[in-house]
């Protein structure tokens, strides 16, 4: 059998959480010691995040949809630096590696001629 992990069902923590013990039982669904402001657990937080998209007509399938593409979002923007340094030091390394090409040929036709 496949086991996946599970993760904490506030959409700000995810975090992974622990199997269930060595006697089975059911598989927890939010963290058990992660505090939130006001001393406040996942479970409260998911339930709070429930209640108020409720109260906003947002707790359709579509308003999960929203929390997911605005995790991602969050994602994606802590990603985008790394990625355009790397980019820029990958252009580098690359014009680097052209003229290190043409100066060797260079060097290479040069040592033909003398000989």
């Amino acid at each position: 059998m496949i086991d996946e992990q599970v993760r904490c069902g506030y959409s700000r923590c995810r975090a992974e959480l622990p199997p269930p013990g060595p006697q089975g039982g059911r598989p927890r669904s939010f963290c058990r010691d992660t505090r939130w402001e006001g001393g406040r657990t996942c479970a409260q937080m998911a339930r709070a995040e429930r209640e108020a998209l409720g109260a906003l007509g947002l707790d359709a399938p579509s308003a999960r949809f929203a929390l997911d593409a605005d995790r991602l979002r969050e994602h994606v923007a802590a990603l985008q630096g790394p990625v355009t340094a790397l980019t820029e030091a990958l252009a580098a390394i690359g014009t680097r590696l052209d003229e290190v090409e043409a100066h060797a040929v260079a060097a290479v036709e040069t040592a033909n001629r003398e000989t």
